[in-house]
């Protein structure tokens, strides 16, 4: 529901769930990667 919710109303969901990704229509950002990877980049 909150896919369905995000595409309708053209927004990000910020999640730590890659489950989200399988929504191809889903704009999805994991924060919690993204700061890891300014904290301890590879």
């Amino acid at each position: 529901m909150l896919a369905a919710l995000a595409i309708e109303s053209g927004l990000t969901i910020l999640s730590a769930d890659s489950d989200f990704a399988r929504f191809n229509q889903t704009r999805w950002e994991n924060l919690l990667a993204s700061w890891i990877n300014k904290v301890a980049p590879r």
